[in-house]
């Protein structure tokens, strides 16, 4: 089939050689395996695992959906970059990858958003209260809002004649066509970047006061208690009064207490391991978008564009290292041993009957 010379668009001038262009596209390519196979092994674990049902991972899911949608998306940039003169054939494939790419950029933004909210409430207020805030509607309307907001903030000024979406010839990408006036880039930057980056500071830093606040006023507490258990111990009148009922509720108030304080724990080593996840982002997103605003910059946005579509990868390496829950699940699954999956669900579950220790429940839903 032959292509027509009116169908070609022409290519400005790139600030790219053609090893340059190659090296971007195996990079990218590479990227794009890593993220498809770590973000679907994220989507796996959940599936696999009732532990790993809670309400925090339902915005995780959420977050790798959108990053394996970004990187199947990767064969359509590979082409821009390996479009040496010219574009072949018809733009629309180039548009709608770069409308759905940016898309998924700005529901990653408001689903990190999200779990910093999420990891706010439950760290921070009442069970109750976390429970009938996190109830499965809410989960649903606030998912769908992460993926609405992005949608109509692409495809509305699109609607209005203000930007165009396709192939970028000066960064030889898939996305908002290059413009002296920035407009649509403006746009987007308002909509999509400071209220999700906002709301995820505001959360961490309400987050790390509590915290510390909390451990301060635990200090004093376990100095009193200490003092006491001496003083009680030196007096055996004391001693002698407490009956058997006194010791078990003493017992049983001091094992509740180590619980609730094991609990606290594990909740404050997730929240600190997500906000890795929130760091890794923006390192990966501010290069990108700042190069894309200062003068000078052009021969370095290929390369910060691929530094924006590692971040895709990295989530995943972040839960398999640091998350307590994913790692576990992650490593039965890659050793095909999936007995040893925390509270499977029923097919594996019957498949390998194997009896089960009860845990500490994770406090999500």
């Amino acid at each position: 089939m032959f292509i027509n010379a009116t169908d070609l668009i022409p290519l400005e001038v790139s600030p790219l050689t053609n090893i340059e262009r190659i090296i971007l596209a195996v990079l990218c390519a590479v990227v794009a395996v890593c993220g498809i196979l770590g973000n679907g092994l994220v989507i796996l674990a959940v599936w696999f695992s009732r532990r790993l049902r809670t309400a925090t991972n339902v915005y995780v899911v959420n977050l790798s959906l959108a990053d394996i949608v970004t990187c199947l998306s990767v064969p359509i940039y590979v082409m821009a970059l390996m479009s040496w003169e010219t574009w072949p054939g018809s733009e629309l494939p180039c548009t709608l990858v770069a409308a759905l790419s940016m898309i998924c950029v700005g529901c990653s933004q408001f689903t990190l958003a999200g779990i910093a909210l999420n990891r706010y409430v439950l760290v921070t207020k009442a069970r109750d209260v976390y429970t009938s805030l996190y109830c499965r509607r809410n989960l649903v309307i606030s998912t769908m809002v992460t993926w609405l907001i992005p949608i109509l903030a692409v495809t509305l000024p699109l609607l209005f004649g203000v930007g165009d979406l396709g192939f970028d010839p000066k960064y030889s990408r898939c996305g908002p066509k290059h413009t002296e006036s920035h407009t649509y880039d403006s746009i987007m930057a308002l909509v999509l970047y400071p209220l999700p980056f906002g709301t995820i500071i505001i959360c961490y830093i309400k987050i790390f006061v509590f915290v510390k606040r909390h451990c301060q006023n635990m200090a004093p507490a376990t100095s009193e208690h200490s003092t006491s258990s001496v003083a009680v111990n030196k007096t055996n009148d004391v001693v002698v009064t407490l009956g058997n009922r006194t010791e078990s509720n003493a017992l049983n108030n001091q094992h509740a207490k180590q619980l609730r304080k094991r609990f606290n724990r594990r909740q404050h080593e997730i929240t600190k391991n997500l906000f890795y996840v929130v760091c890794a982002f923006v390192i990966c997103l501010t290069p990108y978008s700042a190069m894309l605003l200062i003068p000078g910059t052009d021969r370095y946005v290929p390369y910060a564009g691929v530094m924006f579509l590692l971040n895709s990868a990295l989530n995943p390496a972040i839960y398999a290292v640091k998350h307590p829950h994913f790692k576990k699940v992650f490593k039965a699954i890659v050793k095909m041993e999936l007995s040893d999956i925390p509270e499977p669900v029923s097919f594996i579950r019957n498949a390998n009957p194997k009896p089960t220790k009860p845990s500490l429940s994770s406090g999500d839903l």
